[in-house]
């Protein structure tokens, strides 16, 4: 509460991340539940299978995430220094992560009924690549999150939830599972896009402390 000034300020910001948070899962969840919806049983057993084992790619980078917003939190100061060292991690470890899985999708499929196997292939190569920008967007909503900056952390997530829904109606049936699977990597691409100017600004400024509510402040003007 101290670090919000208000109790009141304080749940707002953990409203608008349960809101978030709970954007983040109709968007994880959505997609199987569409492909199910427009293309059938069989169609979701295709891309369920991969979707499935390419976004467990997410949980190593959250895994790194995790460290970084519990070490941000103890020491604040070191908020972009910790952000750098995770943009380093992510180029060093995440992104070939993502090509790898990229190019070893067919032997990943190797174990399943040869039906699934070639359109399951395509699926996990797709959702694969989304992972590189998946992480990127999930670095900006954990700097979101340290700053207090609940209306940016919600306008995230509630972003991508809407680009992913939102495109998987739209390519869904022209495209099939390729289609859901483009959307995942369209919704975390364009997401993003939009989120790295802001990443980008904030990088660029490494005098400057970030205040428990997202405004920036420089270091002289906390004294």
């Amino acid at each position: 509460i101290d670090a919000f000034g208000h109790s009141r300020v304080l749940m707002k910001f953990m409203f608008q991340d349960f809101l978030g948070s709970a954007a983040t899962q109709t968007t994880i969840y959505a997609t199987p539940l569409i492909t199910l919806a427009l293309l059938g049983p069989a169609a979701n057993a295709v891309y369920s299978m991969p979707f499935a084992a390419m976004t467990g790619l997410d949980l190593l980078f959250v895994a790194v995430l995790t460290t970084f917003t519990a070490e941000a939190s103890r020491s604040p100061e070191r908020i972009v220094e910790l952000t750098r060292l995770v943009m380093r991690r992510l180029a060093r470890v995440q992104i070939p992560a993502s090509l790898l899985l990229f190019a070893a999708a067919p032997l990943l499929m190797l174990p399943f009924d040869p039906s699934y196997r070639e359109a399951g292939t395509e699926v996990a190569r797709i959702i694969a690549l989304a992972g590189i920008f998946r992480a990127l967007m999930l670095l900006y909503e954990t700097v979101a999150r340290l700053q207090g900056n609940g209306p940016r952390l919600l306008f995230v997530q509630g972003l991508n939830m809407v680009l992913v829904v939102g495109l998987c109606f739209v390519l869904a049936e022209p495209w099939g599972i390729n289609g859901v699977a483009a959307s995942w990597f369209f919704g975390a691409a364009l997401t993003a896009l939009v989120t790295a100017p802001w990443l980008i600004a904030f990088l660029r400024n490494p005098e400057v402390r970030v205040g428990p509510l997202g405004e920036v402040e420089p270091e002289t003007l906390r004294a």
